[in-house]
């Protein structure tokens, strides 16, 4: 279980400009991206289950600083009775590729689209483990940190008006090690749509 702050989330995280794999290990994988529960306080908790409760997709508003998920990952590595530590995959950050699309602005009822689609790549780091014998870690991190969201926001922003979104496809290799050998997990793709709409 991870409990976090969202507003303002790792915002002192590393970002780096990355090449994103488009291939990984199966020794773990991103099953899904979790739906957290928030108390009165505004904090968020993320728990590794089967069970859910899951997000299919993800809407951030553009005065945020940045996209946060909790993902859930699973080891599918196995490993003996006492011998369970030995075998822990170490996840260090994750390789991420943001594709942005053009700008949809609804201006009156009038649909149009405006810019071009862009694509970011880069390196954030975090730490996490899961461990094995289908071990479940719920592990949370700015999918899109403050230095990207800022400039997705800006695009829609610059747009005009106060009904216009972006739909940001990200797909995510995590970086992990084993043994002393890197290891990455499968990419995992999830849609997250950035807009300035108001209620």
């Amino acid at each position: 279980m991870s409990r976090i702050l969202l507003t303002g989330l790792l915002a002192s995280a590393a970002v780096m400009p990355a090449c994103v794999a488009d291939h990984g290990d199966e020794s773990y994988v991103i099953l899904s991206n979790l739906a957290g529960e928030t108390d009165e306080d505004g904090f968020t908790t993320f728990t590794a289950s089967l069970e859910g409760p899951f997000i299919s997709i993800a809407e951030v508003p553009t005065t945020a600083r940045a996209a946060a998920v909790g993902s859930l990952v699973e080891s599918r590595i196995d490993a003996p009775d006492g011998k369970e530590s030995e075998r822990t995959v170490f996840i260090s950050g994750a390789n991420i590729s943001a594709t942005v699309s053009a700008v949809t602005v609804n201006n009156g009822g009038v649909i149009s689209e405006v810019g071009a689609v862009e694509v970011f790549e880069y390196q954030i780091a975090f730490g996490a483990s899961v461990r094995p014998n289908q071990g479940l870690s719920a592990v949370v991190y700015n999918l899109l940190p403050p230095p990207v969201f800022a400039q997705i926001s800006a695009k829609v922003n610059a747009a005009g008006g106060n009904d216009a979104f972006v739909t940001v496809d990200t797909t995510t290799t995590m970086i992990g090690e084993y043994y002393g050998d890197r290891l990455d997990s499968l990419p995992f793709n999830f849609p997250i749509i950035v807009s300035n709409i108001t209620p």
